[in-house]
């Protein structure tokens, strides 16, 4: 089986770091790491 995916968006596009206190420290992803993960979950 041979899987092909798209080239990953770097580190710095993948994750966001927000400022704001309730979410201030955690690293949830951006847009483009949500439309990366979704491209990949789609083609496996």
């Amino acid at each position: 089986m041979k899987l092909v995916l798209p080239f990953p968006p770097t580190v710095k596009h993948y994750y966001r770091a927000p400022n704001k206190e309730a979410v201030k420290g955690k690293h949830p992803l951006s847009e483009q790491g949500r439309k990366y993960k979704k491209v990949v979950y789609a083609r496996w």
